[in-house]
């Protein structure tokens, strides 16, 4: 049973680290394995951003730990418009084809919520693809918390590939 803990219950990883200029070209996620987890929920944390630059979001599964043929698959999110606010915009379903990370949205957060239902067939590895569409500095980093977890406790095995 959940202690409603989330340190007991999850699994914190850094998908993509904080940096000055993160999608710079196109940023990729830690290829994550999702064998022992239902869920995942991915935290687009922005600072300072340009007034021009953006990146797409896509998810991405896949059947190998080396994140080779990646399958994008549709996701949840809520986006938050409003500098240093916890309000969100209504939850969407988005499309594999992905979200665009606007310009000018900064100290804002996006929440990704991905369901490992969802993944392609038998995949169970996670990558997350950012790709830059306008150039232009974007600081920010990512976390995924992994929830749904098969076994409790604080010491669960690595996912990160």
């Amino acid at each position: 049973m959940p202690s409603g803990n989330i340190i007991q219950d999850d699994k914190i990883v850094q998908l993509i680290p904080p940096s000055a200029d993160v999608f710079a070209g196109s940023a990729r996620s830690n290829t994550i394995n999702m064998q022992d987890y239902t869920h995942c929920t991915a935290i687009l944390n922005k600072g300072a951003m340009s007034a021009t630059g953006t990146a797409r979001l896509t998810v991405n599964s896949s059947a190998t730990s080396a994140g080779t043929s990646l399958t994008t698959i549709p996701y949840l999110i809520k986006v938050s418009t409003t500098s240093k606010q916890d309000a969100y915009d209504d939850l969407a379903t988005q499309a594999a084809t992905g979200y665009l990370v606007e310009a000018n949205t900064d100290n804002t957060c996006d929440i990704v919520e991905i369901n490992a239902s969802d993944m392609d067939g038998d995949d169970k590895y996670l990558t997350l693809i950012f790709t830059e569409v306008t150039n232009d500095t974007i600081l920010a980093g990512v976390i995924g918390i992994l929830s749904g977890a098969r076994q409790q406790g604080d010491d669960k095995r690595t996912v990160r590939v």
